[in-house]
């Protein structure tokens, strides 16, 4: 099996970097094949290599990202990395980017209950895919 982790900003040092090279990390001690791409590095925007799963970290910059692409996975994950539930959730001009991320992924993760209380409340017809898996 080969997973895509895409990450805003990787991989510069910050909180979505270092998640995300923790679950590659394992994902490999598993035999699972993980490879990490950057979503706002403009360079990597046409298309995604190959893949049995798209995991997109941050669900309005993994939005614009999927934007971006001449064919959009046809299967993602997305999980919501804090400043996307948050604030993005809440901007208006932002809004409807995170949501439409959120309806087209195939499971949403959060770290924690009251992160899927918030998602519930804002978008109850996603409940049955949001997971909690705390960090």
């Amino acid at each position: 099996m080969k997973i895509i982790l895409a990450s805003p900003n990787f991989p510069q040092p910050r909180g979505n970097t270092v998640t995300v090279q923790r679950i590659s990390d394992n994902l490999q001690k598993l035999g699972v094949e993980s490879v990490i791409i950057s979503t706002t590095d403009d360079r990597s925007a046409q298309s995604l290599p190959e893949a049995d799963l798209v995991h997109g970290f941050h669900a309005y910059q993994f939005y614009q990202f999927m934007k971006k692409l001449a064919a959009p996975p046809k299967r993602y994950v997305v999980t919501l990395t804090g400043t996307d539930l948050n604030l993005d959730l809440f901007d208006k001009d932002k809004r409807n980017d995170v949501l439409s991320s959120l309806r087209g992924a195939s499971a949403v993760h959060v770290f924690d209950a009251q992160a899927a209380g918030i998602l519930v409340e804002e978008l109850p017809e996603i409940a049955e895919k949001i997971s909690v898996i705390a960090q």
